[in-house]
């Protein structure tokens, strides 16, 4: 029976084999792009994947990049070179093995120190950064030790050396832009925005790249000065695809142009200035559409994680202000519920008193007395439509909307408030009521709608006026509507007539006590009744409120 712990000890060697098979793959077909007058890959990908994968699985990574290095410089030696022996091979295999792996050590570790490791193409910060520790200061390290094994084993000449050392390092610096990026920019992608449609857009943008881009470096091979200024149309193409598809289309789109690039270098047929003029001119082309493309992707991100970051302090904010605004209208019922007693037994004792009072009627005694009672009054009705308006703002709940008759409430209505107008010597007509007439709508909520809506044109309508209560009957609606031949309302100052604590008009006499809570209360009524409240001028003058219901 196996020991505890082999399983996966062989699942790991199997995953490195694998993994390791890969690297010398991928190493072999960049091997197929080399440059054949110069022998030499003007991308090197193996840069890239071997910071990239780094990046992702850790430490664990290293011995892929130190054996995959170590092979396909083998094999690649061996195939070149026949005649060296097989330690001189293998010795300088190692020799290379151990600087790409520490040049992929040290890109992973200033990453991760300056760059902020995995999400070092979030920020344009991170972008720059990732390009200068990651992608710049790495390649001087096996570029420098591996020309030099060259030079001392005789394969480059003294007049070869620069030439030799620059192409090479621009190999990896831009491999390491292009492809590490590209990896990076998979593995961080949010794999459930991965729908039919993202996957055609994706494939459409690599088509479109390719296309243009195969037609463009035709002038690679065509020119002696290394490069078709018709290269750069691509431009636009890379910053849409960069904005409308995020750090995937623009990966996979440079991928694209760096290989058909690479592929167009193959066949080449160049002087030796010309030849190094046009793989320069390669390199720091698809170096340059990487950063910009990036950059591009990056502000953006940073544009839409910032918006993010504001939407959610709104939330926050809107959070918080709605839980102080309900504490605080808690607060108010409590308070105003605690006050309405004491202030109706006040009521009650002056009322008492005034029975009792035997002073002569103008006396201060009993112009006191009646000025203390309307006050309590008035106090007592702006606490109760206090206690009106928690309700109506908590009532959501509890109502309960189906098809009634609103005639005979409206007819209720009137009649409760039949001593306030015949104080007034005014008429309230209902003869412009519908009987019947079904709306669907709460009871309880409508009689209390019409009641403050008949309150209001009580207070503001003259003596001897009248007040007219009309329905009328939609396909789509039921309005009811309550006129007044009180004074008009200024068109500028209608907008807050269903605010609280809100009396445009002017005061009337403090007996009828309008404290700005009547027609709050209608419009939070009708709203939890799924309704509406509108005001008009009638062309008669005067005042005309329409409550809209429902239909059954």
């Amino acid at each position: 029976m196996p020991a505890p712990g082999t399983h996966q000890i062989a699942k790991k060697i199997l995953l490195g084999v694998l993994a390791t098979s890969l690297y010398i793959i991928i190493a072999r077909l960049s091997l197929q792009l080399t440059v054949s007058q110069s022998d030499l890959v003007p991308i090197w990908p193996l840069s890239g994947f071997a910071i990239a994968g780094l990046l992702i699985f850790g430490l664990r990574w290293w011995p892929v990049v130190m054996v995959g290095s170590t092979a396909i410089t083998f094999i690649t030696i061996f195939e070149e070179r026949p005649d060296m022996s097989i330690v001189s091979i293998t010795l300088i295999s190692l020799a290379f093995g151990i600087w790409n792996t520490g040049e992929a050590l040290l890109g992973r570790s200033l990453i991760k120190r300056y760059a902020g490791n995995l999400s070092c193409l979030n920020t344009a910060r991170n972008l720059y950064r990732f390009v200068i520790f990651g992608a710049i200061i790495p390649p001087l390290f096996s570029t420098g030790a591996g020309v030099t094994t060259f030079a001392l084993l005789g394969v480059l000449t003294e007049e070869s050396v620069l030439v030799a050392s620059v192409t090479w390092y621009l190999a990896n610096v831009a491999g390491i832009i292009t492809f590490g990026s590209m990896v990076i920019a998979f593995w961080n992608e949010d794999r459930t925005d991965w729908n039919p449609s993202r996957i055609a857009q994706v494939t459409i943008a690599g088509l479109l790249t390719g296309i243009i881009s195969y037609n463009a470096h035709i002038g690679f091979s065509s020119t002696d000065t290394g490069g078709d200024p018709g290269t750069y149309l691509i431009l636009p193409l890379l910053l849409w695809f960069s904005f409308r598809l995020g750090p995937i289309g623009a990966s996979v789109s440079i991928i694209i142009i760096s290989l058909i690039a690479m592929i167009d270098a193959t066949h080449l047929r160049l002087s030796s200035d010309a030849l190094n003029s046009a793989l320069l001119h390669l390199q720091v082309f698809t170096s340059v559409m990487s950063v910009t493309c990036l950059a591009v992707v990056a502000l953006i991100s940073e544009r839409n994680a910032a918006t993010k970051q504001l939407e959610r302090q709104v939330d926050e904010r809107s959070s918080k202000l709605s839980s102080l605004l309900l504490e605080k209208d808690e607060t108010m019922a409590i308070a105003a519920h605690d006050l309405r007693g004491p202030l109706v037994s006040m009521r009650n004792v002056l009322a008492l008193l005034q029975a009792q009072n035997r002073t002569p009627a103008g006396s201060i005694e009993t112009r006191l007395m009646a000025d203390l009672k309307s006050t309590c009054t008035n106090l007592i009705n702006l606490v109760s439509r206090m206690l009106d308006a928690h309700q109506a703002e908590t009532l959501a709940d509890r109502v309960h909307i189906e098809p009634i008759d609103i005639a005979p409430i409206i007819d209720e209505v009137v009649s409760i408030r039949f001593r306030s107008a015949n104080f007034k010597s005014i008429t309230v007509s209902t003869e412009g009521v519908i009987r019947p007439t079904v709306a669907k709508t709460d009871s309880h909520c409508f009689a209390r709608v019409v009641s403050n809506l008949l309150e209001n044109a009580l207070v503001y309508s003259p003596e001897e006026g009248t007040i007219r209560i009309t329905t009328s009957s939609f396909p789509d609606r039921i309005e009811v509507s309550v006129s007044n031949e009180g004074p008009e309302i200024p068109e500028a100052e209608s907008e807050l007539l269903f605010e609280k604590f809100k009396s445009i008009r002017s005061s009337p006499p403090t007996e009828h006590g309008v404290h700005g809570f009547g027609l709050y209360i209608v419009y939070k009524l009708m709203n939890v009744t799924r309704g509406s409240i509108r005001h008009e001028t009638p062309p008669t003058g005067g005042c005309r409120f329409i409550a809209t219901l429902l239909t059954p």
